[in-house]
């Protein structure tokens, strides 16, 4: 079974990083110009959410807040399940699932090693779904939409 660790491997150090205090702005230009959908919000060495489309649509542009004054800390996600590189690729599967989450940060030892996302576990389980996953547990990922 492959492990987080293993697609961690595949991937190139995060460097869509930004602080607490950021405005959204600056996270959206950065999110553009790594062109991923997600910054990881850090304070120091220390991980204090994730700031995604998503969060800014719902908690920016429906709430009628400027990006340019609010700062990221007031509209990303601070609940995160966070994972080991031990953890397998079918218990990734399950977290997203149980916590109807898209970014698993990766931590071991206190420190951010990488974040493994929706689309990571779905290039997974397009690299090798018979390999890899019960096809129940495949299933309910597509039913759920938890890709959408």
């Amino acid at each position: 079974m492959r492990t987080v660790a293993d697609m961690l491997a595949n991937k190139t150090k995060p460097n869509n990083i930004i602080a607490p205090n950021a405005m959204v702005v600056e996270a959206l230009h950065l999110m553009k110009q790594v062109n991923l959908s997600y910054v990881i919000v850090m304070d120091g060495d220390v991980l204090k959410g994730i700031f995604s489309e998503r969060n800014y649509s719902r908690n920016v542009a429906l709430e009628g807040k400027s990006s340019a004054t609010c700062p990221v800390k007031e509209a990303m996600t601070k609940a995160l399940v966070k994972i080991s590189p031990e953890h397998t690729v079918e218990e990734c599967i399950q977290l997203i699932l149980d916590n109807k989450c898209r970014y698993l940060p990766v931590e071991e030892n206190g420190q951010l090693l990488g974040v493994i996302t929706i689309h990571d576990i779905l290039r997974e389980a397009l690299r090798s779904k018979e390999a890899l996953f019960d096809s129940s547990l495949t299933d309910r990922l597509i039913e759920e939409g938890s890709v959408y």
